[in-house]
């Protein structure tokens, strides 16, 4: 399935209020493959904020890997979702599912992992790094790898963030190819991304990569890209 998703699909029925059984079709992957559409029903997604978002006509699909949200959909159904230029960020949970809206284009899919994953964005920073919020003017804070990030207020936690170790990986960006496929890294919090020595590609960010770190998992021509990332 492409970025221009006409539909929301999911593979969890549990999900689904009221859902009914019946022949939609297929749906064809991007490697080909087509799966069977067996159902349709609305799901009910609670945001940050308290509010409930229903998701109409939902397909289910069992051998999906993964929920999908079409943007467009969301547009279509009269839900309005502005990002400026500080970013702000739209939470929503579905039990232990958990999305956050960023700063994406309206045609991209967001993907909701069956697990403690979280969407978020990454921007990058380059030296001087020294001194950092963490740890101040101590070298050694740094790991050997040089894969290290500032935290952005979303999991800054009043730094507590500081040392905390996230594995992370691109999953989209603005433009098509960024991304380095398959490629997961693991990196530790070292700094505060609003205070930050050197300026970080873009501001609002959930982390900023090192240089090293970002160029490992996507072209380092971007100023950000659109991350999986979980604490380890």
């Amino acid at each position: 399935m492409d970025s221009s998703a006409s539909f929301h699909a999911s593979p969890y029925k549990d999900l689904m209020k009221n859902f009914r059984t019946e022949n939609f079709g297929k749906v064809r992957l991007a490697n080909d493959e087509a799966l069977d559409i067996i159902g349709m029903r609305d799901i009910n997604l609670r945001t940050s904020a308290g509010t409930i978002w229903t998701l109409k006509d939902v397909r289910y699909i069992p051998r999906l890997e993964r929920m999908l949200i079409s943007m467009g959909m969301l547009d279509v159904q009269g839900y309005r979702v502005t990002f400026g230029d500080a970013m702000p960020k739209a939470k929503v949970h579905v039990s232990l599912l958990r999305l956050i809206l960023s700063r994406l284009v309206f045609s991209t899919l967001f993907i909701i992992h069956h697990s403690l994953a979280d969407v978020g964005t990454a921007a990058k920073y380059g030296p001087p790094f020294l001194p950092t919020a963490c740890f101040g003017r101590d070298a050694s804070q740094f790991p050997s790898s040089n894969m290290f990030a500032a935290a952005g207020e979303a999991i800054w936690d009043n730094g507590a963030a500081c040392g905390r170790q996230y594995q992370l990986r691109c999953i989209s960006a603005v433009a098509p190819g960024t991304c380095t496929p398959a490629q997961t890294i693991q990196i530790k919090i070292v700094d505060r991304a609003q205070s930050t020595v050197s300026r970080p590609s873009l501001g609002g960010t959930t982390m900023v990569l090192s240089t090293t770190a970002f160029q490992a998992i996507a072209n380092v021509s971007a100023s950000f890209v659109n991350v999986e990332y979980q604490q380890v």
